[in-house]
């Protein structure tokens, strides 16, 4: 019998589907040459996706576009995931793009069939799902209907399938996808988006393409539905859902909320400052984790639960702080590339000198060790001679403002060294080990050898100080308080997550004297100290790692007028079989 054309979706007019196709072929055009491009058969129609093989085992990663778009919506995304895992970008049947639909759905089963056999015809068991607003429904109903193709599910701003939308939002949505003048397009964008209607108006090649997918395109499609709690307690695989907090389609703060509370072990994150456009808004921060029960992290292409989706390499920006500390300093930066050659030539770890406008003996040496190394030498805002303070923390707070897209931060004092190959890596495998870890430490000699094994991870929390502090003319204190526990910064690596970046701006990484009457309160938080306790209110805890690293200790900041115990010598000594 035959299949009504009225039924299936379908352009409007042949010049509709060529402005779309051309405007398609531009954004395509951007992105590395995909391995292949194929149109698998289904039963619904034909499934256009492109394939860009990586080298990584394991399943392919899928991505499954929002309305209106098509695989090229990834464009933005796709340059920095391209070449680990294999990737499968594909059109969705009844939608704008190159497949074509010659079935019609009737209901979101179907949908979820026609992702089955399509997964199927690409000649694979599993695939890691990732989907965006439509997209992210549909991927959510199969994972429901087909868990077993499912390794990991990523959804982006999924609509309708945890919370009904603001009816405003779905008015202006409903305002995109018709043939309206661009004039009221503009406005519902710029509603939808949070942004002005000028800010609309500046067309780039992937919202020309949106554009003539929403205005040309007549899709004739099932609206998703919101799943019951059972059925989302019942998903199987890792989980991992991002919300807008500005115009979300997908249900904003009461969707983050309904989520965590069904799934405790799946990672929800809100974007306070995205739209529903979330995938390309956030393209530089955007690390979701999926934290299935007993299994390790892994490092992943979608950032910031114990499985990361389609992984990406380490990108570890490392800052070793310099303050009249230049040779110490240069014993740090050398024996820190000399132990990870693999790792600085093939760029997952930068090396970055941050020198707080240092003025000794040891300068030029430790900028030519930064020429010869490829290593970059800045300068801080806090000169060392006019700092009335410990400015540590303030320097490493800038660094992590300055790199957004790191996936991690290493942060060394300039009077450290390595005593063994591969420090760096070794940390990096057991942060990964410990889903609970914002952040973990290196072991020091001189406290593991006095004060017992393990006990470099907080060696003075606890001890009870006398503490002072003075506001003006006003003088508090003294008064008892507790030395708090932190990560120390001597050698540490810290996941690059959204809340570490907010504590990082908000809180700072300086250290702070608290003042309170209860002694278990009050107390004296030493540099990243305080930045430490606001990790903890996340529920998230700094590890010791089993690797040790060489530190003088004291030499940071030290008198220039007090002697150095033989450590410059000993500093000296080193320097010299690496140069």
């Amino acid at each position: 019998m035959p299949t009504s054309s009225a039924k299936i979706g379908r352009w409007r007019s042949s010049a509709a589907r060529e402005a779309y196709v051309e405007a398609y072929q531009t954004v395509l055009r951007t992105l590395p040459e995909p391995t292949r491009t194929l149109d698998v058969e289904t039963e619904f129609g034909s499934v256009r996706a492109y394939e860009w093989e990586g080298t990584a085992s394991g399943p392919p990663v899928l991505l499954l576009p929002g309305r209106a778009s098509g695989a090229p919506m990834w464009a933005e995304n796709l340059s920095d995931w391209i070449g680990q895992r294999t990737i499968y970008a594909i059109d969705a049947i009844g939608d704008a793009g190159l497949s074509v639909q010659t079935r019609p759905f009737a209901n979101s089963d179907d949908q979820a069939e026609w992702i089955a056999q399509t997964i199927t015809g690409l000649g694979v068991d599993k695939v890691h799902s990732v989907g965006h607003s439509f997209g992210g429904a549909i991927a959510t109903i199969h994972a429901l209907r087909h868990p077993e193709q499912v390794a990991t599910l990523a959804l982006l701003e999924p609509v309708l399938v945890l919370r009904p939308p603001p009816v405003s939002s779905l008015f202006w949505a409903t305002i995109t996808q018709l043939p309206l003048p661009r004039s009221w397009k503009d406005r519902a964008l710029a509603e939808l988006g949070g942004v002005t209607v000028e800010e609309v108006r500046v067309r780039t090649p992937l919202s020309i393409m949106i554009d003539h997918g929403s205005s040309g395109y007549r899709a004739v499609l099932p609206t998703p539905r919101m799943l019951t709690d059972q059925e989302w307690r019942s998903l199987p695989m890792p989980l991992r859902a991002d919300f807008a907090g500005t115009k979300s389609l997908a249900g904003g703060t009461k969707a983050a909320e309904r989520l965590r509370s069904l799934r405790p072990d799946a990672t929800v994150e809100l974007w306070p400052n995205a739209s529903h456009s979330l995938p390309m808004q956030e393209r530089a921060a955007w690390h979701p984790r999926c934290r299935p029960s007993g299994e390790p992290k892994k490092i992943c292409t979608d950032r910031g639960v114990a499985s990361r989706l389609a992984p990406v390499p380490i990108r570890i920006r490392a800052c070793i702080v310099n303050h009249n500390t230049s040779v110490f300093a240069e014993l740090a930066l050398r024996s820190l590339a000399a132990a990870h050659v693999d790792w600085l030539s093939s760029g997952r770890l930068r090396i970055t000198i941050m020198d707080n406008h240092s003025t000794d003996e040891g300068l030029p040496n430790l900028i030519m060790a930064c020429d010869q190394l490829g290593v970059e030498f800045t300068r801080s805002r806090w000169p060392v001679a006019d700092s009335k303070v410990n400015s540590h923390g303030d320097v490493m707070r800038e660094f992590v403002a300055a790199h957004p897209t790191a996936t991690h931060f290493l942060f060394a004092d300039a009077d450290t060294y390595q005593l063994e190959d591969d420090t760096v890596g070794r940390m990096a495998a057991e942060l990964a080990a410990d889903d609970s870890a914002w952040a973990i430490q290196a072991r020091f000699p001189w406290v593991e050898e006095h004060d017992g094994p393990g006990r470099s991870l907080n060696p003075w929390a606890g001890r009870i100080q006398r503490l002072g502090a003075t506001i003006e003319d006003t003088a508090t204190g003294p008064f008892a308080g507790q030395h708090k526990p932190r990560c120390h910064p001597a050698f540490s690596l810290v996941v690059n997550t959204d809340a570490f970046r907010r504590v990082a701006d908000v809180v700072g990484l300086s250290s702070a004297v608290i003042i309170a009457v209860d002694p278990e309160i009050a107390g004296f938080a030493d540099t990243f100290g305080l930045a430490t306790l606001a990790m903890q209110t996340h529920g998230l805890h700094h590890a010791l790692s089993s690797a040790m690293i060489g530190h003088y200790h004291g030499v940071s900041y030290q008198d220039p007028n007090q002697p150095a115990d033989g450590k410059l010598e000993d500093c000296q000594r080193r320097l010299a079989l690496l140069r």
